[in-house]
């Protein structure tokens, strides 16, 4: 059982970084859409209700 226990360790070790903080950055990615959705359906919203293109300037 010690051998089983102490691979997964050893081959967590060895994991180059890079992997793993790529790995995080696809969970950010995969985050970060759900929360730019609303802002895009609030400006769409903005543009229906106004119907005008003076809307640039509240997005930034």
């Amino acid at each position: 059982m010690k051998a089983l226990t102490a691979r997964p360790a050893k081959a967590r070790a060895a994991e180059p970084r890079a992997h793993r903080i790529s790995l995080r950055r696809s969970m950010r990615s995969a985050a970060q859409p759900p929360q730019r959705e609303p802002a895009r359906t609030v400006t769409l919203m903005i543009m229906l209700e106004t119907a005008t293109p003076k809307v640039d300037p509240v997005r930034s």
